[in-house]
């Protein structure tokens, strides 16, 4: 829950930056009603809800970011006016990173977001095995050109608003609001606003969902039917996004979002999961204690430390996890 509570702090923020961009309304304001928005079709149409606006929302996404990319380099002069116009160090992979760090981060990111809850229940959800093996694969494949195309509207978004003091956290906004043609501009911010929602409602709906089946039924001695169950994850649903509101308020950088709410899942959950998924069988033991061992070690390498070596906490965290899951989980 909190893993998906931090991710999805991270969502809502980011809308309440196209509400400033797009409206003029103050972030908090915009945090509000966007989670709002997806609170109430999540809560009240639970998954069916979530599946059908995902698939309008890629569809809505696949043709506005390309079109946006069009009309952001013709008017920061082409792509030949942008590479030259655009400060060499940004050309540097370590960008403000030490190698170390950057390595860090990246393995960070990619620990953060494996086996989450929305992305195994779209696995689970596959006909058969061979449909889940080739959609995983295709969807890797769409995101390839998809962060590729992100990226240049941010490099044309730097060169075109240079020195002009525009916040670099809404700069693919500003350039909907300045480039694009009225009409166009609706449908792109309409993609602008699928692409995060796409995400939000998935682990606002996982966060519930597991909170409710995984903890509080099982906990719960007396039987509940389905109906009071579907009636708790709706409370829950709600109680879950007041939560990542809070979160999206207290830390407004939209990175430090995502790194807090990582160090709540591949320090503590994801060896023992990566384990059961693989038909490794895990002693009680071992999965209490390797989950204290990573949590503990995240804490004490990020806030007592100070991430020696530019190393996040949570990479520490994982090596500390496996270790101890490795050293106790035996017959």
């Amino acid at each position: 829950m909190l893993v998906c509570s931090g991710i999805l702090g991270a969502q809502v923020g980011a809308i309440g930056y196209m509400f400033k961009v797009f409206l003029g309304v103050k972030p908090i304001i915009g945090i509000l009603i966007g989670c709002t928005i997806v609170i109430l079709y999540s809560t009240f149409g639970g998954m069916s809800a979530v599946v059908a606006t995902d698939v309008i929302q890629f569809c809505v996404l696949a043709i506005c970011v390309p079109i946006l990319l069009y009309f952001s380099v013709r008017a920061a002069g082409g792509m030949s006016s942008i590479i030259a116009a655009t400060p060499r160090e940004n050309f540097n992979i370590f960008n403000n990173y030490t190698p170390a760090g950057f390595i860090s981060l990246f393995i960070t990111l990619a620990l953060g977001e494996a086996l989450v809850p929305p992305y195994v229940q779209r696995l689970l959800m596959g006909n058969d095995l061979r449909t889940t093996k080739k959609a995983t694969v295709l969807s890797g494949i769409i995101s390839i050109p998809f962060f590729v195309i992100t990226g240049l509207i941010g490099m044309a978004g730097a060169v075109y608003f240079a020195g002009t003091g525009t916040d670099m956290n809404s700069i693919m906004q500003s350039m909907i609001m300045t480039v694009a043609p009225i009409g166009i501009r609706g449908i792109i911010i309409a993609g602008m606003l699928s692409i995060v929602m796409s995400s939000a409602d998935s682990f606002l709906n996982s966060a519930s969902v597991g909170l409710v089946c995984d903890v509080i039924v099982p906990l719960c001695k007396k039987s509940r039917s389905d109906k009071g169950t579907l009636n708790l994850i709706k409370w829950v649903n709600l109680i879950t996004g007041t939560l990542a509101v809070l979160i999206a308020i207290a830390i407004p950088n939209i990175l430090d979002v995502l790194t807090f709410a990582y160090s709540f899942w591949s320090p503590l959950i994801l060896i023992p999961l990566a384990a059961a998924l693989l038909g490794i069988k895990t002693q009680p033991k071992a999965f209490y204690i390797s989950m204290a061992c990573g949590g503990a070690v995240m804490l004490i390498w990020t806030y007592m430390l100070g991430s020696p070596y530019g190393m996040d906490g949570s990479i520490a965290g994982v090596i500390a996890n496996l270790l101890a899951f490795i050293t106790f989980n035996k017959n």
